[in-house]
């Protein structure tokens, strides 16, 4: 699998560490064994949460965590294995600075503000051994991984800053340098060579030192993930020994889902380029802002009336929040206030129930109405499956499938839309519209 690509270095432990490589470190990532014991063999055992961990190797069993249990991307889970490697070398008892042994929680020294321990390096390490009763449970890998998630949805006892989760999610398909420093953090300045601000959840005292060591590892994981079997989110196996809709609708109000959405648009994973619902006064994606600030829609501007309510669909926030989640990016040429009339007897713009996606992951689909070539085709199709992977038939429905009323067919029809509503559109963009 190209183990060369991990560099020559491993860091373990303090991030000012820097230790040599050698055939036994690489494979004891790779098989997920202490790397100061190259005989020893991988159980490819340990528990998260009520499903056993699958994988040969640690990078396996974390990327499986991350990507079939909890509807990461690829890139994002690498992300956050490059950062435990550079760490731990993924070592769920290891102790920050020692590296001839491992440290059983059991045994951690537990001094006031003790050294790292972990597979994340929880400093101190009290931080979660204490939670666990009795402590020796917090030695399991799988356990690990469940503690990390849970500070980072906010169900743990020891939540993190909401702000990291969202920063993960927002992160591209393919974009492991973003995936790196979400996790890692860049918000001190050292890494500013770096684009992105980040709050990150490992904020070394030198963020800049080692993000190259953290990428290659994220990348070699990226790499092993992809040449695994495992799915991806939205193709229906968690490579886990179970099955997955590849995510599900966030729910809520107009007002919570577009708050949630904010922050996407102000980092650019969303843009609006229409002449309504993007930048009405000047703020961009007002559709989605006005609805976060409980500001009706009604009758905004532009092309034929404006819109007929006073916020978009609740579903298609949803929709939309789902989507830059799973780590989509893209523009939307109109949502509501930047569409013509659609009436209200049907779904669709007019009722804030419709989108237009002129930029998908980096793909213009435009400027013509014209079939699509394999890159609109590619990124059409990615961003329509990963829609029916949380949105079944009755829900949503879809444009740009069939012979639209200039004669052109922008695709040959997606296999994995059979059951969904469908229609030509014109092809210099892909609309979606809820069905409530």
């Amino acid at each position: 699998m190209g183990t060369a690509v991990l560099l020559a270095v491993l860091l373990c432990g303090n991030p000012g560490v820097v230790s040599a490589v050698t055939q036994g470190d690489i494979n004891s990532i790779l098989n997920g064994t202490p790397y100061y014991d190259p005989n020893a063999i991988a159980s490819g055992g340990g528990s998260c949460g009520d499903v056993s961990l699958v994988g040969a190797g640690r990078i396996m069993q974390i990327m499986n965590f991350l990507v079939g249990q909890k509807n990461l991307s690829p890139t994002q889970a690498a992300g956050i294995v490059g950062n435990m490697a550079h760490e731990s070398g993924l070592e769920p008892e290891r102790q920050e600075s020692i590296f001839d042994r491992l440290v059983p929680a059991e045994n951690y020294p537990d001094p006031a503000g003790g050294p790292g321990w972990g597979v994340a390096q929880w400093t101190p390490g009290s931080k979660i051994i204490d939670t666990f009763s009795p402590k020796s449970d917090a030695n399991d890998l799988g356990n690990q991984l469940n503690f990390l998630w849970n500070q980072l949805d906010g169900t743990g006892p020891v939540a993190e800053n909401s702000q990291i989760l969202l920063d993960i999610k927002s992160v591209a398909y393919n974009d492991v340098l973003d995936a790196v420093l979400a996790f890692q953090g860049n918000d001190n300045g050292t890494a500013g060579v770096y684009a992105g601000s980040y709050v990150g959840f490992e904020r070394p005292k030198d963020e800049f030192k080692t993000v190259s060591s953290r990428v290659n590892t994220a990348t070699v994981a990226l790499t092993e993930y992809g040449s695994g079997g495992a799915s991806s989110p939205g193709s229906g196996s968690t490579g886990l020994g179970c099955t997955s809709s590849g995510g599900s609708l966030p729910t809520g109000t107009a007002p919570q889902l577009a708050t949630q959405l904010v922050p996407y648009v102000n980092s650019g994973k969303i843009e609006c380029n229409g002449s309504g619902g993007a930048h009405v006064d000047n703020v961009k994606c007002s559709d989605i802002t006005n609805a976060a600030n409980g500001v009706s829609i009604m009758g905004t501007q532009t092309k034929a009336g404006g819109c007929d309510v006073d916020a978009l669909s609740p579903a298609l926030l949803g929709v939309l929040l789902e989507l830059v989640q799973m780590g989509h990016t893209f523009d939307l040429s109109a949502i509501c206030s930047d569409h013509g009339q659609t009436g209200t007897s049907n779904p669709g713009h007019s009722t804030g129930q419709a989108a237009d996606f002129s930029i998908i992951d980096g793909v213009f689909m435009g400027p013509n109405d014209a079939p699509w070539d394999q890159a609109k085709i590619t990124a059409g199709s990615k961003l329509d499956q990963d829609i029916t992977s949380f949105m079944p038939p009755g829900s949503i429905g879809f444009g740009q499938v069939g012979v639209n009323d200039n004669g052109v067919q922008c695709h040959t029809d997606f296999s994995f839309m059979s059951g969904y509503l469908t229609f030509g559109d014109t092809c210099h963009h892909q609309h979606i519209q809820v069905e409530h």
